[in-house]
């Protein structure tokens, strides 16, 4: 059997397990009294530490990716207050575009920021009426749709995902929201694939391991991570749990 179905989940799969496992390097920063959450205040959590959004995209971080705009209207949302948080992270597998200007983020202050995200909201602004005026003169010299005044009928093209998320993120009443978030944000990207990922893992915390039962390994790890009982419960891990668990499958291994 090769040809895959229309409702296939393999990728649906992989990003959940690509997450799993970015959850398990943020177990090892973990420090007493610390707690790692998963799929409760975001895809990974440190309680009063880091909220970690988790892309696993293989297309460029553009100036206008939904991706970016999303994570941003999800950490501004009122029911997530992310003031308990010292860092708001997009983890990314992407790589930013040629032309983004969020590629100099990490060296921006606030006030940066801030222009920055407005200029790419205003380009997307002038973009769309730009589009929606083409609209109307290509309808107009089409003939357009008549209405009984024999006039022609407007019909606006609607704003792209990406503009609803900028004019949400960018409203003025949720403005001092916005300034208080922007400087714990942190977008790291270009982070390795899946596959990628778990040779690094290997590399770092298995060296004393045998080669040939890594994979058993993380496979065990993996079922740690997301057994049922974390899963329909609280799905949290503390330091002690953690390190108690990876000393276990490394005497075994």
């Amino acid at each position: 059997m090769s040809t895959k179905l229309d409702f296939d989940a393999t990728k649906l799969f992989e990003a959940l397990k690509y997450q799993i496992h970015v959850a398990i390097d943020y177990c090892h920063t973990l420090e007493k009294n610390d707690v790692l959450w998963i799929e409760v205040c975001g895809d990974v959590t440190i309680e009063e530490r880091d909220q970690i959004e988790v892309k696993n995209y293989s297309d460029e971080l553009t100036d206008g990716h939904e991706n970016f705009w999303n994570t941003l209207n999800n950490w501004l949302k009122p029911d997530f207050h992310h003031q308990q948080y010292a860092n708001l992270i997009l983890l990314t597998t992407q790589a930013y575009g040629e032309r983004a200007s969020l590629k100099n983020w990490e060296e921006m202050g606030v006030n940066q920021r801030l222009s920055t995200l407005e200029a790419i909201h205003k380009s997307a602004e002038a973009r769309f009426e730009k589009a929606n005026q083409l609209n109307d003169e290509s309808k107009n010299e089409q003939g357009g749709e008549k209405t009984e005044g024999n006039t022609v009928k407007r019909k606006n093209i609607k704003p792209s995902k990406s503009l609803q998320l900028q004019r949400k993120v960018l409203a003025k009443d949720i403005r001092d929201s916005l300034l208080e978030a922007l400087p714990k944000i942190k977008i790291i990207t270009k982070q390795p694939d899946l596959l990628e990922l778990l040779d690094r893992y290997k590399r770092r915390y298995l060296k004393g391991v045998m080669p040939h039962r890594m994979d058993s390994f993380l496979d065990d790890l993996f079922g740690f991570m997301t057994s049922a009982l974390k899963i329909t419960g609280y799905w949290k891990f503390t330091v002690d749990e953690f390190d108690k668990k990876f000393a276990e499958l490394t005497a075994r291994y």
